[in-house]
């Protein structure tokens, strides 16, 4: 049986589209009423456009952009995010980028503050953006600074840290040891194998540094260790832990700090411990773990004339493989000239840096 084509009415074709016009209407209405009965949803939106924006300028300018707390929702503390600005580039032209993108997306800076020694060229910004009357995000853009003997032109390199050494001598710090590239260890100084494995570092030709403990934000959930240096001690106590740990063992190049995304952000408390470095070896150099954005060290090592070094990334932070933090940082280097990852004795770890020696080597890092 041959089938017709069916052609509405002119009244049947006014009525659809009088149906799909209320039904447009009704869905319209129903999401602003959605929206005005539960704000944290239109709040988190609005988050999720500014960090967005920002994100935006970050891969624009081929920035790392390191988050260090969850994503806020309505009434929790803003979004703490940091990004390093390479040496070669402008802090001050990513920091216009950064407020434009936000205005664009509808939000608003609502303080900026810049530091440095010199008022013309600011070396950290710290800016307070959001939606509306409510702050989503706390932004640390820092000006990375090449150290004196590093040649950007020269061949890239990148220098590779494994963490909290000292807690055990087994097969998988055998295997650490073994690796065929020169390593950087942060022994932790006052443990059972801290000497042992500070001195074997050094016979196989690695780094070592000392690793000293200092209070982390939330150090009751994460605790230091008993020796750590706390911001509520008083200075004569923090003085004589600083200097029972810098006598933990011998042969170290530099020091770390363990932790201390709190004790880092005071100035004048990493003041006291740097002066107390350089007292003890002009030659040693502080390398900052980078465990807030609101880290002090910078300012306070150029005060304390100590030189200095900022992790880039972790290769073991969570939510991103290994893997793929290996092929960032090899980024990192090939831009900056060098490039520091800090990561820790597990079996994942170690058997990526062993994979990423002949990725680094083809791409002519060292």
């Amino acid at each position: 049986m041959a089938r017709h084509a069916v052609h509405p009415t002119p009244a049947r074709a006014a009525w659809i589209a009088r149906a799909i016009l209320l039904a447009s209407a009704s869905a319209l209405l129903f999401l602003l009423v959605h929206r005005a009965m539960n704000p944290a949803a239109a709040d988190a939106f609005a988050s999720w456009q500014v960090d967005e924006a920002m994100d935006d300028v970050f891969r624009r300018e081929a920035l790392d952009r390191r988050q260090m707390s969850g994503r806020p929702s309505r009434g929790d503390e803003p979004l703490m995010v940091s990004a390093v600005v390479p040496p070669e580039a402008s802090l001050t032209h990513v920091n216009v980028q950064v407020a434009r993108a936000v205005e664009r997306a509808g939000g608003q800076v609502f303080e900026a503050l810049e530091s440095g020694r010199d008022p013309e060229l600011p070396e950290r910004v710290e800016l307070a953006v959001g939606r509306a009357d409510q702050v989503t995000h706390r932004v640390s853009l820092r000006q990375a600074f090449a150290p004196a003997n590093v040649d950007l032109k020269s061949t890239p390199r990148i220098a590779v840290v494994f963490d909290d050494l000292g807690y055990r001598m087994d097969g998988l710090a055998a295997d650490l040891l073994g690796l065929p590239i020169k390593l950087t260890f942060a022994v932790l100084p006052g443990l059972a194998h801290s000497q042992n494995y500070a001195a074997a570092a050094a016979r196989r030709g690695h780094d070592v540094i000392l690793h000293l403990p200092m209070e982390p934000l939330n150090r009751h959930r994460h605790d230091p260790g008993p020796d750590a240096l706390l911001v509520d001690l008083a200075p004569e106590e923090n003085l004589r832990r600083l200097r029972r740990s810098l006598d933990g063992f011998g042969g170290y190049l530099g020091v770390s700090n363990h932790m201390g995304s709190r004790f880092t952000a005071e100035s004048d408390l990493m003041g006291m411990v740097l002066a107390e470095i350089r007292k003890r070896d002009r030659g040693l150099f502080f390398l900052d773990s980078s465990t807030t954005p609101y880290s002090a060290v910078g300012e306070a090592a150029r005060r304390a004339g100590v030189s200095y070094l900022e992790n880039n990334l972790f290769l073991d932070g969570e939510g991103v493989s290994a893997d793929e933090m290996a092929a960032r940082v090899a980024g990192i280097a090939r831009r900056e000239g060098y490039a520091v990852a800090i990561g820790h004795v597990r079996r994942e770890t170690v058997e990526t840096v062993r994979r990423s020696i002949e990725l680094w080597e083809a791409q002519g890092i060292r």
